[in-house]
């Protein structure tokens, strides 16, 4: 994938362009049997365009604008509350299975890249620019000018709120360096953030219909706003600022011993950036935590 991405400055354009085509049929599809109508379309509709922001805030707001709409409807049951919790649990293996396909850590590999389609939709991620997004990282890890999502010395909201566009500049910059600063790398960057607002326009969109109001605000878009926060804290917690560099963490206590249980060793960072392909870092053999911390 990043191979191809350094051979076709529309790589990533022509992705997501061809997935806002596969889920503009899909939706086209549901709108025969999804069980909406016009006027539900109408009150949710704005999510559908807001929702393709790199902004939390704004992300965060169309959950809340969702959820009193949707707790005020005649059909609304405390039930879809179950939603939260479950959307809450299910973001760590699915963030475990798309960092996996991203590193084609499964076996066989062909499996790789259809896992990683199917957690970008459910994500709304496109999973090659996840991918190379992530690529980068490991190139550039903690540089502050390079590496998509630095911890540099900012509190963990700076870091939350700013992570998007860092991973935007640092992609920018990747491309400039790769394909040249020049008004075809200007116009393909241009079309790679139109088709990009597409298909997550298009991937909202899908989860609405296929869901029905309330399953996409209580189980869908309440895992969109925790994966946003979850990310930047992986992010965050794993890559802390020392003294002359950045050290590389392994986490495992209480809380994180919970998620490395359910999510394959996730937050076993250090070791995953000493091998990447492991499916689990927790199977490293020699414990990377008795060594010197890996500094950038």
């Amino acid at each position: 994938m990043i191979a191809s991405f350094r051979k076709d400055r529309l790589f990533l354009a022509r992705a997501h362009f061809t997935s806002f085509v596969v889920v503009s049929v899909l939706n086209i599809a549901l709108c025969l049997f999804a069980d909406i109508n016009s006027q539900d379309l109408l009150l949710y509709l704005p999510l559908v365009v807001i929702l393709s922001t790199t902004k939390i805030q704004l992300v965060v707001g169309c959950f809340a604008y969702a959820a009193t709409i949707s707790v005020s409807r005649s059909d609304f049951d405390p039930i879809y509350l179950l939603g939260i919790p479950l959307a809450i649990i299910a973001t760590f293996p699915l963030t475990a299975f798309l960092h996996n396909a991203a590193h084609s850590s499964f076996r066989p590999k062909w499996l790789n890249r259809p896992i990683g389609e199917i957690v970008g939709v459910m994500q709304l991620s496109g999973f090659a620019q996840w991918k190379i997004v992530h690529v980068i990282h490991h190139m550039h890890s903690d540089d502050p000018q390079l590496d998509p999502h630095p911890p540099l010395n900012k509190s963990y909201w700076e870091f939350t709120r700013g992570m998007r566009d860092a991973a935007i500049g640092a992609y920018v910059k990747f491309f400039f360096k790769t394909h040249g600063q020049n008004p075809q790398s200007l116009a393909a960057i241009k079309q790679f953030g139109q088709s990009a607002k597409l298909d997550q326009s298009a991937r909202v969109l899908f989860w609405l219909l296929l869901l029905g109001p309330q399953l996409f605000t209580f189980l869908f878009l309440s895992n969109i706003v925790f994966k946003m926060f979850h990310y930047a804290w992986f992010n965050y917690s794993t890559h802390r600022p020392i003294s002359g560099g950045t050290e590389i963490q392994n986490l495992n206590a209480r809380f994180y011993r919970f998620v490395n249980t359910i999510a394959f060793g996730l937050y076993y960072h250090k070791n995953h950036h000493l091998v990447p392909t492991l499916f689990d870092p927790r199977t490293l053999q020699k414990d990377p935590a008795e060594e010197q911390p890996i500094a950038a």
